[in-house]
């Protein structure tokens, strides 16, 4: 019940007035309109009951007359029964059913089975007729001394719709069976006399749910269908100890409620909505328009609402002038933070710009002292000093500060990486042919970075191990997926360059940007980075 009631409160809290009004205002009449639906209720129950009645009491008329049926077609097939047993002649047999059906005139046809189901005579003379495998056949055999069942054929002479059997034995042994099928338009009379005009329709179905026949009182048989299931009002009654059903459909009157359940329905609801609209009507005049107006006024960027407000009652001038207050301190506020918005991206160029030039220095002394140097392994170690300096350096040349300080482009960032990398660690007369396969990108610094001292690390190993005809191999390329590689590879005549890259840094360096390098043999380096944070996000986390 909290739950309920919180969730409430939220959706009344999200609600603009207009709809906290109209709320309060359905909240009012609603005593009201629950007691008229409640009048109505009862009115339309005791409806609901009288037409029940009325259609259960036909109900149980047509299944009284069913059961007279039944009954009488019983005694009748007793009868035929001890007068055509198996060994009596089919002209005698037939002569006995012609009479059966000649004598009433609610049967069809009549005749006799074997005990395999084949009819060995019949009124019609339609001896090769079997019924072997029919349910209320099987029903006979088993030991049931009555069956009824609707025809699963074609029908049988006179448009028989119902069929009624008893067996014959000899004995406690089955020796066969006796049938009478009941006429489809003398069935149908009998159930229009008995339903009158107190429902729509009858129908009757057999065990299985295959219709028998159907009347309607009036209007359309909406139970002819034998596939269509019945409504969900009908009244379903069970003939013959379940071998038939009866359904009836109540009839539904033009006015189910009458002028007096409308009423009590309508007039809280006519009175809720009267109140409202007057209480609207209000609301807009007196208070709403004011509230309007002080919006038009600030969405038009009027440095003053007060003017707007004239003749509104006290109260709202001096929420207007309250409100001008307010906004001159905001677009002071907002001044001062665009001053310092710019006062910060004029900072962060000045500070790139010495970062860059420090580099820059640094790179110039470095070259110095590696000329200067006496001996090679001097040389070398300057060297490689140089390079992961440039690394770092060439990151912030190909930076554009403040609008794009989180990422740089990728392609021309490796491209000049590797040109001075190669013309500083291989100056000294080896030949060494650098390869490179640089798709266009523009990257995060922080993944450009890794990928450029990752690069650097294998050209200082390659450049280790002293070896002549070197082909150098850098490629970066950018999947479908969003994802991105490098390789870097050192080759003599195909084969890998005899090196041994620092393994523990390079993968510490590829950790800062969520890499996991796969390294050698030799001076052989892979690596995959996963698809970029969006540029939105990378901007964002730039400047915080």
């Amino acid at each position: 019940m909290q739950n309920v009631l919180r969730r409430i409160a939220e959706a009344f809290r999200k609600v603009g007035f207009r709809g906290r009004i109209l709320a309060v205002m359905i909240a009012a009449g609603a005593p009201g309109v629950v007691f008229g639906a409640m009048e109505a209720n009862r009115t339309f129950n005791g409806a609901i009951a009288q037409r029940t009645a009325a259609a259960e009491a036909v109900g149980d008329r047509v299944a009284s007359r069913l059961d007279e049926v039944i009954a009488g077609g019983s005694q009748v097939l007793s009868t035929l029964a001890r007068l055509t047993p198996m060994g009596a002649g089919d002209d005698r047999c037939a002569t006995v059913m012609q009479a059966a059906v000649d004598g009433a005139e609610r049967y069809a046809t009549a005749g006799r089975l074997a005990a395999d189901g084949r009819v060995t005579c019949a009124s019609s003379g339609e001896g090769a007729i079997t019924f072997a495998g029919a349910r209320w056949f099987e029903d006979l055999s088993r030991g049931a001394t009555v069956a009824v069942s609707a025809l699963q054929r074609e029908p049988l002479e006179g448009e028989s719709v119902l069929l009624v059997g008893a067996p014959i034995r000899r004995g406690s042994d089955f020796d066969g069976a006796v049938y009478l099928s009941l006429r489809r338009d003398w069935l149908a009379t009998a159930l229009r006399q008995e339903i009158g005009a107190t429902v729509r329709g009858v129908a009757v179905y057999d065990q299985k749910g295959a219709l028998i026949t159907s009347v309607a009182a009036e209007g359309p048989d909406i139970l002819a269908d034998g596939a269509v299931a019945p409504p969900a009002d009908a009244i379903v009654t069970w003939v013959g100890g379940g071998a038939l059903r009866v359904v009836v459909l109540p009839k539904q009157g033009r006015v189910i409620l009458g002028l007096q359940s409308l009423l009590s329905v309508a007039a809280p609801l006519l009175a809720v909505a009267f109140t409202a609209l007057v209480v609207w009507g209000a609301l807009q005049i007196w208070l709403l328009n004011w509230f309007q107006r002080l919006h038009a006024r600030v969405e038009a960027g009027a440095p003053s609402t007060v003017m707007s407000l004239e003749g509104a009652p006290p109260e709202f001038q001096s929420l207007g002038e309250a409100f001008d207050r307010t906004m001159d301190s905001a677009r002071e506020r907002q001044a001062a933070l665009v001053q310092a918005a710019e006062d910060n991206k004029a900072l962060t160029r000045d500070l790139h710009h010495h970062v860059k030039n420090n580099l820059q220095v640094l790179i110039s002394l470095l070259s110095r002292q590696q000329k200067r140097a006496r001996t090679d392994d001097a040389r070398r170690a300057v060297a490689e000093s140089r390079c992961r300096t440039l690394a770092i350096a060439l990151v912030h040349r190909f930076l554009d500060p403040p609008e794009h300080l989180g990422v740089i482009d990728l392609d021309a960032y490796l491209a000049e990486l590797a040109r001075q990398a190669h013309a500083t660690l291989f100056n000294n007369g080896r030949r060494a042919r650098l390869l490179m396969e640089i798709d266009p990108a523009v990257s995060p610094v922080t993944r450009a970075s890794t990928a450029g001292l990752m690069l650097t690390e294998i050209f200082i190993a390659g450049a280790a191990a002293d070896a002549n005809d070197l082909s150098i191999h850098v490629r970066w390329s950018e999947l479908e997926s969003g994802a991105s590689e490098l390789a870097v590879s050192m080759e003599i005549d195909g084969a890998p360059v005899e090196a041994e890259p620092d393994s523990d840094l390079l993968r510490q360096i590829a950790r800062q940007a969520g890499a996991e390098p796969v390294i050698g043999p030799g001076a052989r380096l892979f690596a995959r980075f996963a698809p970029p944070a969006p540029e939105a996000e990378t901007q964002k986390a730039a400047q915080s």
